[in-house]
C-alpha cells in the first residue's frame, strides 16, 4: 500500500441537503 495515499473523501450527512456529492443515495 502507498503511504503517499490521499485522505478518504469526507462525507458530510448536512451536505446531502446543500448538494449531491459524488455518493448518490436513493
Amino acid at each position: 500500500m502507498n503511504r503517499r495515499s490521499p485522505p478518504p473523501p469526507i462525507h458530510d450527512p448536512t451536505a446531502d441537503d446543500e448538494y449531491e456529492v459524488c455518493d448518490p443515495h436513493d
